[in-house]
Parts: structure tokens; C-alpha cells; sequence
């Protein structure tokens, strides 16, 4: 099991979590140009078959 971080542009950036953070959409668009972002890539599960203990 690893851990993927990938960058996400700007464009993408996820609007509803951010929001939750500051309610204004109109400031969040405002400061996302010019900025990182990163995110976690999907997780999932080893098969039982794969587990290695």
C-alpha cells in the first residue's frame, strides 16, 4: 500500500470543501489563480490474497 499525491490545477480545485473553510465563492475564486494544490489519490483496499502479514 502507497500513498499518491498528485497536483491539481487550480481550475480543479474542489469549491465545496474549500467553501466549508471560507464561505465566500467569490474570494475563493480570487485567490486559487497562482496557488498549489494537492491532493490524495484515491485509496483502496489490498485484496485479502495480497496481504502480507
Amino acid at each position: 500500500m502507497s500513498l499518491s499525491i498528485h497536483e491539481v490545477p487550480p481550475t480543479d480545485a474542489p469549491l465545496a470543501l474549500l467553501l466549508l473553510a471560507d464561505p465566500s465563492e467569490s474570494k475563493v475564486r480570487a485567490y486559487l489563480p497562482g496557488r498549489t494544490l494537492f491532493r490524495r489519490a484515491a485509496w483502496t483496499a489490498p485484496s485479502p490474497a495480497s496481504a502480507r502479514w
